[in-house]
């Protein structure tokens, strides 16, 4: 069957290029099975040449001649399907007489049994839904078999619709009544008694029906029907095709009722279609709010800024009272606590990838654009001079940076190897084994700086001309507890703005046009570190290098030494499967950026051409993530 498959295949796509490129069913390894029920059961497997996941559908049943004549007429149809509201089908086999259906990977599996009572989320999923319905309807393919377990979505919480076509090829194989009692559930009246709408049954309201059970049913948290959807499918059939279409309840808006009533019409015609509802008010008001992010998004980037510079002024008072070495490490701390905060945020509502790319793009700014962008302005403003910095507390710096790079390169290396002793817990083991071991390196570093070796950090000697009266000494502007005080203020409200700008990263992605590994790693710690940025220009401007060493560079050890492994032991403790897999590309990315700082570093000396090779090596970084596809969402989770 596989062979009258392939040769079905070559004969559609003879005379057209097709992007498409054959997998055999011997290159796919079974990695666990996802989830099973009385059609079949849906593995999650890997194939081996690439390193790629995907999902294996192994639908139950013999197959007669008719139906493997069925098979090959969907394949081309199901293949050719491409919306990012649908899953896509790679391929299909006729594997040891089963029929085996290789599909695209979704991390986070079904909606099924999610309650979800904000009617904003609500309105999201439901248009992405629409979205992907009315591509499918525009394409004369109905579905037939909308619920909640068949609504898929992924850690963009990106919602997509899954076994279209494949529910067809289930109903020649299995006895529609003893099939899946669950399916029953939200079948539409007309579908199970043909009576109802004089024998005639249009596939595309059937499929609004559904849609409009499952998103009720997600809005109420159980089933919407007086009987329960695990009861015997008669008494379902008896309450679906008798009582009264379900109504939301009176405690819900009226766009969210009216929403609900289009779509559970007990006559076909009545219900609109997937199109018409895409603009229904409950829709289109929301989405409204949804564009609105990105505005929210802009508003609390420039609204960050001058927080920012306030709280660098702070820090720099504060330095007059700890010396340049404690100022350093505490402004390095406060800028950093947006970042914990962020992340600790991101990590309770599952977003990893969010954390993992902000915090990489928190080490990337402050090396490259934070630090190049201090060297520049510092080499104009004393040109005259060659700039000094403490060589030996760079070289500690550059060498805890490369440790944190070996911690975030094993498991990523491990992952893409398939050299795991058990796959995906292997990974996660070590990457909790490294960030343990990494925590204590940080707090080893931290005496080692300020107690053990702390005259290793004291600032070089610089040549100041003591008979030279036309500089005079500075004196702090704040006392030391207000300082203090304003450091928190200002801290407190960075953080405030940084949760809306978390919250609105989708959002302004959508409106924007814009990759959210882009907003992730590049947008987002830009303004993250504004605090850093602004201070390590002052100080650079006032030729102390050190401390702008020490904001630049110990903000990156302090993210990649202490803040990424802190997040994976607060996931362990979450139970979020946090892990030191930042993926192949971000890693590679990572241990250039850390070997040219490196080199940037070791002479001890700084000009404005050094940190204008930084500024644009942090701009083909940047290019880099705008066109890079976060292969996450699909293939290398």
């Amino acid at each position: 069957m596989l062979d009258r498959i392939r040769w079905w295949n070559n004969q559609n796509h003879h005379g057209r290029k097709s992007n498409h490129q054959l997998i055999h069913v011997s290159e796919l390894e079974r990695v666990s099975r996802v989830g099973s029920g009385a059609g079949g059961t849906v593995y999650k497997v890997i194939h081996r040449p690439t390193g790629k996941l995907y999902a294996l559908k192994v639908i139950y049943g013999n197959h007669d001649e008719s139906v493997r004549r069925q098979i090959c007429r969907e394949i081309e149809i199901l293949r050719d399907v491409d919306n990012p509201n649908v899953v896509k089908c790679h391929d299909m086999f006729d594997h040891n007489g089963e029929i085996e259906v290789l599909l695209e990977f979704m991390d986070r599996g079904s909606l099924e049994g999610q309650k979800i009572p904000r009617e904003q989320d609500l309105a999201d999923l439901a248009r992405q839904t629409l979205r992907g319905l009315a591509y499918l309807h525009s394409r004369r393919i109905v579905h037939r078999d909308i619920k909640p377990s068949n609504l898929l979505i992924d850690t963009r919480n990106q919602v997509k619709i899954a076994d279209f076509g494949v529910s067809r090829i289930l109903e020649q194989t299995m006895d529609p009544c003893n099939s899946s009692v669950g399916t029953i559930a939200y079948m539409s009246p007309e579908r199970i008694n043909t009576d109802l709408n004089q024998g005639q049954y249009d596939g595309y309201a059937g499929d609004i029906w559904s849609l409009g059970v499952s998103i009720l049913e997600f809005y109420l948290g159980r089933f919407p029907f007086a009987v329960g959807r695990q009861g015997d499918w008669a008494s379902l059939m008896c309450a679906i095709c008798m009582s009264q279409p379900p109504e939301a309840p009176p405690t819900a808006s009226r766009e969210f009722r009216d929403f609900i009533a289009c779509c559970l019409q007990r006559e076909p015609r009545r219900r609109w279609t997937a199109s018409r509802l895409l603009h229904h008010p409950f829709i289109a008001q929301n989405n409204i709010a949804g564009n609105n992010q990105g505005l929210v998004f802009f508003l609390s980037l420039v609204g960050i800024i001058p927080l920012a510079e306030r709280l660098g002024y702070a820090t720099e008072q504060l330095a007059f009272f700890t010396g340049p070495t404690v100022g350093g490490l505490l402004n390095a701390t406060f800028g950093n606590a947006t970042e914990m905060i962020i992340s600790i945020y991101a990590l309770k509502i599952g977003m990893i990838r969010v954390v993992q790319q902000s915090l990489l793009g928190s080490i990337l700014s402050n090396m490259l654009l934070v630090l190049g962008c201090a060297f520049f302005t510092g080499g104009i403003i004393h040109s005259e001079k060659v700039q000094v910095f403490n060589k030996a507390a760079a070289i500690v710096n550059s060498g805890l940076l490369l440790m944190a790079v070996m911690g975030l390169m094993f498991p990523a290396v491990l992952h893409f190897t398939h050299s795991e002793v058990h796959f995906g817990k292997s990974e996660l083991s070590l990457s909790r084994f490294s960030s343990c071991i990494m925590l204590v390196a940080y707090a080893s570093y931290l005496y080692f700086q300020l107690r053990s070796q702390n005259n290793l950090y004291s600032p070089v000697d610089e040549e100041v001309d003591n008979n030279d009266d036309s500089e005079e000494e500075e004196v702090p502007e704040l006392t030391q507890w207000e300082a203090i005080g304003w450091l928190a203020i200002l801290t407190g409200w960075v953080s405030i703005l940084s949760g809306y700008l978390v919250d609105a990263i989708q959002g302004a992605s959508d409106s924007l046009n814009m990759p959210v590994a882009f907003i992730s790693v590049i947008l987002l710690p830009i303004v993250g570190n504004a605090a850093e940025h602004a201070s390590a220009i002052m100080f650079a401007m006032k030729d102390k290098l050190d401390i702008t060493l020490g904001v630049a560079i110990g903000s990156s050890t302090q993210i990649s030494m202490f803040v990424i492994p802190f997040c994976v032991v607060v996931g362990w403790i979450m139970g979020k499967p946090m892990d030191l897999n930042f993926q192949l590309f971000e890693t590679a990315t990572l241990f250039i950026t850390v070997l040219v700082v490196a080199f940037m570093l070791q002479e001890g000396t700084s000009n404005y051409f050094k940190g204008l090779m930084l500024i644009l090596c942090y701009l083909i970084v940047a290019a880099s993530f705008f066109v890079h596809v976060d292969p996450s969402n699909a293939d290398d989770n």
